[in-house]
């Protein structure tokens, strides 16, 4: 899995190697990119949004620092399953959400 994190732009790109397994699931993709930002450095963990308490689908995932620097979700989510693009070989592009702690926070995007 190569991931391109831009935390300046506000978003992550996630594409499938050449002869990588695929992805049954949409929790089994985020737990690759999970262990991806790991190997990259970054303190995350993959939880489920509602456990966090935001008021979203039972079953939504997202990836955020421990700390709550940033977090990665889908913004897509109602409209397909990122395993599914990232099976047929196809960029996953997700968003990248600052806390409300962090200086970037409300900053807009950059063109």
């Amino acid at each position: 899995m190569k991931v391109s994190l831009n935390l300046d732009q506000h978003y992550c790109a996630v594409e499938r190697e050449p002869n990588e397994p695929r992805c049954p699931t949409e929790s089994a993709f985020y737990y690759r990119l999970k262990k991806s930002l790991i190997t990259q450095g970054h303190d995350v963990i993959k939880r489920l949004m509602w456990k966090d308490g935001h008021l979203v689908d039972a079953k939504q995932y997202y990836i955020r620092m421990r700390n709550w620097d940033w977090c990665v979700w889908d913004i897509h989510y109602a409209l397909r399953n990122p395993a599914e693009q990232f099976n047929h070989g196809l960029c996953v592009h997700m968003d990248v959400q600052f806390g409300k702690e962090n200086p970037q926070h409300g900053r807009a995007r950059q063109a």
